[in-house]
């Protein structure tokens, strides 16, 4: 898909629309939609996500992730801009969030927590890694899962289960 966004823009962008298109929708939407914002604000949101892939397309690494996962990494990143623009917005005028240097470093430590879980959720065996993505990661409910990959509900359950407690292991924590 990407050799075709380079070469054929108009029909790699159909492509891109028609494979990925209603699962960044969905990433969307479980962020926006329970803050209170219109299916219009998710169409937008969707739209900047799927602008901002085709633009950043010839930077892409699919050494590091798929196709699929930097679109969802944007699409939530996108939502996540908005929420906190309106957060920002609420804020009474000339005020900011107080800046804190405990939340900075935090936010470091969060990150690499991040980074070392998502190199062991790589790890894992399919159908688990698709299942914690799906789960955790897009907000995906176990039935909707269980459709996708042909299991029951309480296997999506069971084995989600099992993989946080083995990444759990994984990474030290209880």
């Amino acid at each position: 898909m990407i050799r075709l966004l380079k070469t054929d823009p108009d029909a790699g962008w159909e492509q891109l629309v028609r494979e990925y298109g209603s699962l960044a929708a969905a990433v969307v939407r479980n962020r926006l939609l329970p803050a209170g914002f219109a299916e219009a604000d998710v169409e937008d949101c969707l739209a900047d996500s799927l602008l901002e892939l085709y633009r950043h397309v010839s930077e892409l690494d699919l050494q590091k992730g798929s196709l699929r996962a930097y679109l969802c990494v944007i699409a939530r990143n996108k939502a996540l801009d908005l929420l906190r623009r309106r957060r920002e917005e609420r804020l009474p005028e000339g005020e900011t969030e107080p800046a804190d240097d405990f939340e900075l470093e935090e936010s470091v430590a969060e990150e690499d927590l991040k980074a070392r879980l998502l190199a062991e959720v790589r790890k894992l065996e399919e159908p688990d890694r698709e299942i914690i993505v799906r789960k955790y990661y897009l907000g995906e409910p176990a039935a909707v899962i269980a459709e996708a990959l042909g299991l029951s509900v309480n296997a999506v359950n069971l084995r989600a289960h099992r993989a946080v407690g083995r990444l759990k292991e994984l990474l030290g924590r209880k």
